[in-house]
């Protein structure tokens, strides 16, 4: 039988159970059934429906209704009946389809909202929808109080938000934190906000009266007996196919829950370990929500939490690639008995679940470093200085070698210190001591990225795995010392940075950089040339941050040719050059500079006279004032690109590359074989 809205909510209350996911939905699957409603045609024909969908249902436990009974204001429970008002209602758990419900209920309360303020729509519409209101969204028992006909269970994220922020129940108090969730729930409110604000009278009583009549549903409920018991939250993982699929975090939290429930504990241990594993998702998901324009990826969280704290050192590429399937079929196995694990016995579980916590708090600092400024940084427990900050935004700004952040969880995790280590501790030198530790390795991780990938050119994946097989030795050991390649002897990590990881070669760096246009087209000229800027400021005693120049649209500029020159001046002997050489000369690093403007300088000699006037030039600009102003040749090419090429090998600590040990003692012949190509 298909029901349509009023049909599917007669005498049934509907929660959403622990072991679900919050709202997921995005914008894209807003839409889409937003124009499936759009598409019906109302009021003729008549039998113009849209099936929605079929809702999975369970019976609520004894428990459940335990829980339900004390939920915000209380509800009356009889013969597993809720009462409210003298009339009873059925609670079922929505195993399935809470997704496309709940969006319908937000649609409706602003829908509903819309129409109870609208001085133009009639009496009638606004009786239904008040009526509707107080069926799905609000209504008040017999002692005045609020009740619900649907929500998520109280410890489940989001039941506060939904009540208070969606449904407008200010009686209901919000507390919890803001969420992944509670930022979409939010975005799906803001979204039929901005549907229905230019929404005549009779077209929102049309979009009323579709969606409670025309909009079908059928029902599943899953029906146990006493010999054939149904897990409902395997029935949960199993059932949801449709719309968004279940991240692995999302299914993971339910396979915990599923094997808490078959463990030999009384209902009351039960219920602890449970809410343990809810309250630290809770906290998972605030903050990966945490900052709202870059929500973090849940499963990319997983993965750096299962190398923290499940992987081995012995593991190999085709593990690290399948650390979902450790997680599901090793670590928290169905064969396995749920008695015997012990990641799900009291101290177990309690010990991983803490480690989360606390990981995946670094994990948003590692992924948002600069999030966190004078007015908010009481958000955050740990104690970030300036330094570590501007170097993991330098780390994520290159875009490459991404799988290091999940090193440097560890070593965050390992050794940054809080707030109340620096104002508890008596040791202040050994909090200092974490801090110089941390940078010094997060400059050792900078250093690697630079010289594998923008100098030697490497694939993106070079060295993954054996960065991924020490995170866990690391994170395990009290000293700090790593597996190396997963044998039985451990190094210190920054001998492992420095020496195991980094082997470039100055053929591998010419075979990169001298193709296409040379280091024009270099994809790591601009942040080589940054790291000029912020050198060249220095000199002028002058700090400048990486992270705010960073944030400025660049631009790369050969100071020869200058095509925009309405003359051609002196280049000297360049312009005898075959073509071929002289674009080896006009791409070669000493012939760049950056710029904030986009267009072009007509000449140097013009460039130099706008700098002496314009103090908005960057400090690369600036410098071309040491250069005579009236031609500029090989020379001057060849000299300056040795300077900022000698100032990247130091800059990066790279003496040890081989065959650049001694770069100030090269000949002439040499630097233009690097410079040239």
């Amino acid at each position: 039988m298909l029901l349509n809205l009023q049909d599917v909510f007669q005498n049934r209350i509907f929660r959403i159970p622990g072991y679900q996911r919050g709202y997921s939905w995005e914008t894209k699957h807003i839409e889409q059934l937003w124009n499936d409603i759009q598409n019906i045609n109302y009021p003729f024909p008549e039998n113009a429906n849209h099936f929605t969908g079929t809702l999975t249902l369970n019976k609520f436990s004894q428990s459940d209704l335990n829980k339900i009974e004390n939920e915000n204001h209380g509800y009356k429970i009889s013969r597993s009946k809720v009462k409210i008002n003298g009339e009873s209602f059925t609670p079922y758990h929505l195993v399935d389809g809470q997704q496309r419900l709940t969006t319908l209920l937000i649609l409706l309360s602003i829908l509903i909202d819309a129409i109870l303020t609208d001085v133009s729509c009639n009496l009638e519409i606004k009786k239904s929808a008040e009526n509707s209101k107080k069926k799905y969204l609000i209504l008040l028992d017999e002692d005045n109080l609020t009740k619900h006909l649907f929500g998520y269970e109280t410890d489940v994220p989001s039941h506060e938000y939904l009540l208070n922020n969606i449904f407008n129940d200010l009686t209901v108090e919000n507390v919890e934190p803001e969420t992944l969730y509670t930022n979409r729930l939010g975005n799906a409110r803001d979204f039929f906000i901005r549907k229905l604000i230019n929404f005549q009278p009779d077209e929102k009583e049309r979009l009323f009266n579709k969606i409670e009549d025309r909009l079908l549903f059928s029902l599943l409920i899953l029906n146990e007996t006493n010999d054939r018991k149904i897990d409902v939250s395997m029935a949960f993982e199993t059932l949801n196919f449709r719309g968004k699929t279940l991240s692995v975090l999302e299914l993971f939290k339910n396979r915990v829950l599923y094997l808490i429930s078959k463990r030999n504990l009384n209902d009351i241990q039960k219920s602890e370990l449970s809410k343990n594993v809810i309250d630290t998702w809770l906290i998972i998901y605030k903050w990966l929500g945490k900052n709202h324009n870059k929500e973090l990826n849940d499963d990319d969280f997983l993965k750096a939490f299962w190398l923290l704290y499940f992987s081995e050192a012995s593991m190999v590429s085709v593990n690290f690639k399948g650390w979902n399937d450790d997680i599901f079929t090793n670590i928290f196995s169905l064969e396995k008995n749920p008695n015997e694990n012990l990641n799900i016995s009291l101290m177990g579980l309690d010990k991983w679940l803490k480690v989360g916590r606390k990981a995946i708090e670094l994990w948003f600092i590692i992924k948002n470093p600069l999030f966190f400024t004078s007015e908010n940084q009481t958000e955050t427990e740990f104690y970030l200085s300036d330094e570590i900050k501007s170097l993991l935004f330098k780390i994520n700004s290159l875009n490459i070698g991404a799988y290091t952040q999940n090193l440097i969880l560890a070593i965050l995790y390992k050794n940054l210190p809080t707030k109340k280590d620096f104002a508890e501790s008596d040791d202040l030198e050994a909090n200092l001591s974490k801090l110089e530790k941390i940078l010094k390795y997060l400059n050792l991780i900078d250093r690697h990225n630079y010289a594998c990938f923008l100098l030697n050119g490497n694939q993106t994946n070079l060295n993954r795995e054996r960065i991924f097989r020490c995170i866990n030795s690391y994170y395990k050991t009290s000293n700090g010392a790593i597996l190396r390649n997963g044998t039985i002897e451990y190094v210190n990590l920054d001998t492992y940075l420095n020496d195991d990881l980094v082997n470039i070669n100055f053929e591998d760096i010419k075979r990169h950089i001298q193709k296409d246009n040379a280091y024009y087209s270099w994809d790591g000229r601009v942040y080589f040339l940054i790291h000029w800027e912020i050198y060249l400021a220095k000199q002028n005693d002058i700090e400048l941050k990486f992270e705010d120049l960073r944030a400025i649209n660049w631009h790369t500029k050969l100071i020869y040719p200058d095509y925009m020159s309405p003359h051609r001046i002196n280049f000297d002997s360049i312009n005898a050059r075959n073509l071929t050489t002289r674009d080896k000369y006009s791409y070669s690093l000493g012939n760049l500079f950056l710029s904030k403007n986009a267009s072009l300088h007509t000449n140097l000699e013009h460039l130099q006279h706008n700098i002496t006037n314009n103090l908005e030039h960057t400090y690369n600009e600036k410098e071309l004032l040491n250069y005579d102003r009236t031609f500029w040749n090989e020379e001057n090419i060849i000299e300056r690109g040795k300077k900022m090429f000698i100032f990247a090998i130091e800059n990066w600590d790279l003496t040890y590359i081989n065959n650049i040990q001694n770069p100030r003692n090269y000949s002439q012949t040499k630097w233009e074989e690097i410079l040239l190509g």
